[in-house]
């Protein structure tokens, strides 16, 4: 998921009305969200094995992403590396 990054501007206009810089943040937040989470569970972010191995290293522990290529879910754990998780 893409988080907009903030926007360090004045938040309305003189006359009231929201900044063009922050409805285009609030509404790229918004579409991320969309995408994302709905009523139907949250969408794990994409990765292809190839770029789930590159960020391995620098992942944070329960990092979960789902593999394009292998179509499976992956769980990054404390021994610093990604498993598959298995369902039966």
């Amino acid at each position: 998921m893409n988080v907009p990054s903030w926007v360090h501007n004045r938040l309305v206009n003189p006359d009231g009305t929201i900044t063009e810089e922050w409805e285009i943040m609030i509404n790229q937040l918004l579409s991320q969200l969309n995408i994302n989470f709905s009523d139907e569970g949250l969408v794990a972010p994409s990765q292809t094995t190839a770029n789930i191995n590159t960020i391995e290293t620098n992942a944070q522990n329960g990092t979960l992403l789902y593999d394009s290529i292998t179509n499976t879910l992956k769980v990054r754990l404390s021994d610093g590396s990604f498993h598959t998780i298995m369902t039966s």
